[in-house]
């Protein structure tokens, strides 16, 4: 009997150890919501301090400071920051790959393109696939470009697939992939991003022409 309470003990400290990430993400979801202003303040706190205790608060157990220590490297570009950014590729938090993705977009290091690959590698079935994918093209990984041609054909996430086209730039192919979503898509929202998109690539382009 003393052995089976022992073990039931044991279990039940185990499961509120293992629901511990939950109850934090779940608390910071709400501190933010009725406090908007909370990650703000928290950057503020945070931009005097160096990179090395940052990259350290990336590792850390509370989602908060790991989310507001990971915007501060950002916004500094700071290129010593990722790998430990693409740790975070690996959490069991969907939200916190989500982030960690962007982030190693803004950030432009090219080491980011393996632990990306990998998240794209679970293909469309997953939720990482878009996330990834949108990073990747962010990087310029040109590799991945007939994948995102493969996207727009198959009528999968075209919105998306706009995006990663104009994170590539002006090439013939996407211009005329891009003409013929704004005036074949049969969303209506589609059609006008692609438009604009389109329109944004051209104007890029002549401002650069006329720089010349």
């Amino acid at each position: 009997m003393k052995f089976f309470k022992k073990t039931v003990f044991i279990l039940l400290i185990i499961a509120a150890v293992g629901s511990l990430p939950i109850f934090f993400n779940f608390f910071w979801v709400i501190r933010g919501y009725l406090d908007p202003d909370l990650v703000s303040r928290g950057m503020d706190n945070y931009r005097n301090r160096s990179s090395r205790f940052l990259i350290g608060e990336i590792r850390s157990f509370s989602p908060y400071n790991s989310h507001v220590a990971m915007k501060v490297l950002v916004e500094r570009k700071d290129r010593e920051a990722v790998e430990a950014i693409a740790e975070l590729l690996k959490s069991g938090n969907s939200q916190r790959r989500a982030d960690a993705a962007k982030a190693l977009a803004s950030i432009g290091d090219q080491r980011a393109i393996e632990p990306l690959l990998e998240l794209q590698k679970k293909g469309r079935t997953s939720s990482d696939y878009l996330i990834s994918m949108e990073a990747l093209s962010a990087l310029h990984y040109e590799k991945i470009y007939p994948e995102i041609l493969q996207m727009v054909k198959d009528g999968y996430h075209v919105s998306w697939a706009i995006d990663m086209l104009e994170n590539f730039g002006n090439n013939s192919e996407t211009q005329v992939v891009l003409k013929n979503i704004a005036q074949n898509n049969p969303q209506e929202y589609v059609r006008t991003k692609a438009k604009n998109t389109l329109d944004r690539i051209n104007k890029d382009v002549s401002g650069r022409q006329m720089r010349l």
